[in-house]
């Protein structure tokens, strides 16, 4: 037997390509036999990724999940529709050893493949059309597996069952799985993964629709999240795997499969007993006709939780309107009064004017609300909320473009107080308006009438009076807040001052570059694809600065805005990389004008502490004032965008109903010792690192470029910047915010993977 290692199969590849031009799966396998090279199904995968063009592969994870499942049924007889290369299939038979096990693939390629790399196991490998080879297969299954190809041509079909034909309309995968599915068993399984078209159900003869009458029924929807199977899956909407068998039942058990084995784990616990998840992330049963999506489920619970809390009663739109009216031929809404105007798609502003309107009139209901119970303005701003937004979400149907009816309107309700309490409101936000109209007019006297300035002066000192600046920094991070607070807590002379704001800036573009990195670098394969783009030439991280964090930051900011575009096909997967975190926080980590003031300030610092003389405190004074105008803009963008999540270190946690509950140190504001607090989350917390809660339980765990650790001299807890590689190879931290030990140094070793991240090496 010849050489078994990967190399041999990479060396076999690259010579292939260059003899051939262009070279297929098949080929790398039958010279691979030729040469007497072993073949080692992974070794292969990953020597001719680039030659899949376009086919979807499962991932191992996936892939043992789906095995262990029909393990647990002891099938003596497996059929694999649509088996590829046999990946699957081959690890059904490893793991449970039926009887009989047979895969139908329509790609000669593939099945030549599939037999190679499965002369040891006893498989039946047809090449053929899953749909043509019917009478070869006509035998009673206890186990039927496929993943079809998505997205073929619909077609129709008749499928005869023991008392009648069932007509059905689907894409060809999924008719002919309804083809096959009447040998199955009656204790039998079908596990299948699919894509969008079967979530909806929908269509009136579509294969889920018409499951019942050919008495099947579905056990449970298992999504697989879009971040965990690589770019080569194009949709934004996460492939499922759907478990069928033949008993009759209402609710199914629902559940998300990522790569961490403890939530395979939770999930097989709960399909094989009582789901013990409190999220439908980590299992939980619901109705079979209501499951579209389990991010449908968790913005439903959003919702709920919104409700619970509100105290204001839910009121029917049916109830508080007088008429729902759409447009008629090619006019558009003319206007009437107390009535709000509400686009049926997209996520526009909802108005009190169609004239108001950015969509086309044909795509809007006019709500004529009933005087005596809602006034407008208060329903079209509670329409524009966050719950709002969330509500509207929840009143759409359909798949594709997915859009609000007369009738799901009328069964939809809002929480709407009483007249007294919307006229309240509505007063308090004009007042609101004002001040801010009032604010917007000082800033434009301050530019066009030079002698106002007294005047301007005296109203933004009134104003400016009422803004308290230690209720923001109460919510930053505490490596942001604890520098800030050096600025302006701190009664210390003004060169000292200007290099504690200078210090800031320099903190939130490590910590956000951090951040950034931390996510992207979660798909291995897309960060290799962008990492020349994104961090230029690395060496510029073995002796970081400032213009080096706003340099990678920049740049990955822009691609996830790209990807985080609410049209994107991408947008759930980035969401993933992120940890969830609400729409504000993820809007802020991409903020470009962030990034471009955080670059204005490099400049800035370059030229002043890099090509400058002695500095009295007049210079000190102007350079504070331009330095305190770009913080007020980053204050403007940062907003709330911290609100719903909490940097945090873990202490310990309990694992219990598919969650953890961590007891975390609560690295908020600008004092310690931190408060403890319990999170609750859907993964696992590194008890090293520190890592970014967000509220629904999604987590994003830091690279170690930041750490909170003891001071050498004071055994004080302190935040250190990761800074550079020092000859000899340990690292340089440094603390913005702790003067009496700003600088530490460690082992390279600690930090290993972010340097690897960083195209970092010590002896650089």
């Amino acid at each position: 037997m010849g050489d078994s290692s990967s190399e041999a199969i990479q060396s076999l590849w690259q010579e292939l390509r260059r003899s051939t031009g262009r070279a297929s799966v098949a080929d790398l396998v039958l010279l691979a036999k030729e040469r007497g090279v072993s073949l080692n199904r992974a070794d292969i995968d990953t020597a001719t990724t680039a030659a899949r063009n376009g086919e979807l592969v499962l991932p191992p994870f996936v892939r043992s999940f789906i095995s262990e499942i029909i393990c647990r049924e002891s099938p003596a007889s497996v059929l694999e529709l649509f088996s590829g290369t046999g990946a699957l299939l081959e690890d059904v038979v490893r793991s449970c050893s039926p009887s009989e096990a047979v895969g139908v693939e329509v790609n000669a390629e593939a099945v030549t493949v599939a037999r190679a790399l499965t002369e040891d196991l006893d498989v039946d490998w047809i090449h053929g059309d899953p749909l043509a080879v019917g009478e070869q297969l006509n035998q009673t299954w206890d186990c039927i597996v496929s993943f079809p190809p998505l997205g073929l041509r619909r077609e129709r079909a008749s499928v005869p069952t023991e008392d009648s034909a069932v007509d059905i309309q689907d894409e060809l995968g999924l008719v002919s799985v309804a083809a096959h599915s009447v040998n199955l068993g009656p204790n039998g399984l079908l596990a299948l993964v699919t894509g969008p078209r079967f979530r909806s159900g929908s269509d009136r003869r579509s294969l889920r629709a018409v499951l019942g009458e050919l008495n099947l029924h579905v056990r449970a929807f298992i999504e697989i999240p879009r971040s965990e199977l690589g770019r080569d899956w194009g949709t934004s909407i996460a492939p499922l795997l759907v478990l069928i068998d033949r008993t009759p039942r209402t609710e199914a058990f629902v559940g998300e499969l990522t790569a961490d084995p403890s939530r395979a784990e939770v999930l097989l616990e709960g399909l094989y007993g009582e789901p013990g998840g409190s999220s439908p992330r980590t299992g939980v049963r619901v109705p079979v006709e209501s499951f579209t999506s389990i991010e449908r489920l968790e913005r439903q619970r959003r919702i709920d939780d919104a409700l619970d809390s509100s105290p204001h009663k839910l009121i029917r739109l049916s109830e508080m309107t007088d008429q729902m009216n759409l447009v008629r031929g090619k006019e558009g809404f003319e206007g009437l009064a107390n009535a709000v105007y509400l686009p049926m798609i997209g996520n526009s502003e909802a108005t009190t004017s169609p004239s108001d309107l950015t969509v086309k009139h044909h795509n809007c209901v006019e709500l004529v609300l009933v005087p005596d119970l809602a006034i407008s303005q208060y329903v079209a701003s509670s329409l524009n909320s966050e719950i709002g937004h969330l509500l509207r979400e929840s009143w759409k149907t359909g798949a594709t473009i997915p859009k609000m009816s007369l009738r799901s309107l009328g069964a939809a309700s809002l929480p709407l107080p009483d007249l007294k309490t919307q006229q309240r409101v509505i007063g308090l936000e004009a007042q609101l308006l004002n001040v801010r109209t009032s604010i917007e007019h000082e800033h434009r006297r301050l530019w066009s009438d030079p002698q106002a300035l007294d005047k301007v002066e005296a109203r933004v000192d009134a104003v400016s009076g009422e803004v308290d600046l230690s209720t923001w920094l109460d919510e930053l991070p505490f490596p942001l807040a604890s520098v800030l607070w050096a600025y302006y807590g701190q009664h210390v002379d003004l060169g000292q001052r200007f290099l504690h704001l200078i210090h800031f800036f320099e903190a939130l573009a490590e910590f956000h570059a951090t951040i950034l990195l931390s996510a992207a670098c979660r798909d291995s394969a897309y960060y290799e694809e962008m990492r020349e783009r994104w961090l230029g030439d690395s060496r510029r991280f073995a002796d970081s600065s400032f213009g080096a964090w706003v340099y990678v930051a920049q740049r990955i900011a822009a691609s996830l805005r790209r990807l985080l575009d609410k049209q994107s096909e991408d947008r759930e997967a980035t969401l993933e990389w992120l940890g969830r975190p609400p729409d504000s926080m993820a809007s802020m980590l991409v903020d470009r004008k962030i990034y471009s003031t955080l670059g204005e300030v490099v400049d800035l610092r370059n030229q002043w502490l890099g090509h400058s003389g002695a500095v009295n405190d007049d210079v000190y004074r102007q350079r504070i004032s331009v330095l305190e105008s770009h913080l007020s803009t980053l204050r403007s963008r940062i907003g709330d965008g911290w609100h719903g999540s909490l940097l945090a270190a873990p202490i310990n946690n309990t694992f219990d109903g598919g969650v953890y509950r961590y007891a975390v140190y609560r690295l908020v504001g600008t004092r310690h010792p931190f408060v403890q607090a319990e999170v609750i989350t859907t993964n696992a917390l590194k008890q090293s690192r520190l890592h970014l809660v967000n509220t629904g339980g999604g987590s994003l765990e830091l690279l170690p470029l930041l750490r909170l650790m003891e001071s050498p001299r004071t055994s004080q807890n302190a935040c250190y910047f990761y800074n550079r590689v020092l000859k000899g190879g340990s690292v340089r931290w440094v603390s913005y915010h702790y003067d009496q030990d700003a600088e530490t140094t460690t082992p390279s070793s600690d930090i290993s993977e972010a340097l690897d991240v960083l195209g970092v090496r010590p002896s650089d």
